[in-house]
């Protein structure tokens, strides 16, 4: 299995089924000046209480910080799931 397959993965379990609008504001790769450090996808599932939220670091050997904004978006709990 190579790298890739794994990246494949965390886009796809857990994913809901309505995708829902993303933003980075990261700095680019060292290897890729065209590659942000961090891509993220989020989507909402079929009942609409949750969101599902996937964050992948592109960044070879480095550690990337970030905060996460959820707009109009509110929680009915304090309740956090990261896998």
């Amino acid at each position: 299995m190579t790298p890739l397959y794994f990246t494949y993965l965390l886009y796809a379990n857990p994913i809901g089924s309505e995708v829902l609008k993303t933003e980075t504001n990261v700095s680019s790769v060292a290897f890729n000046p065209q590659l942000p450090s961090l891509d993220a996808v989020a989507t909402r599932g079929p009942e609409g209480h949750t969101v599902y939220l996937a964050v992948v670091n592109s960044a070879q050997n480095e550690a990337v910080s970030t905060e996460i904004h959820l707009n109009n978006w509110q929680p009915a709990g304090t309740q956090v799931q990261a896998v």
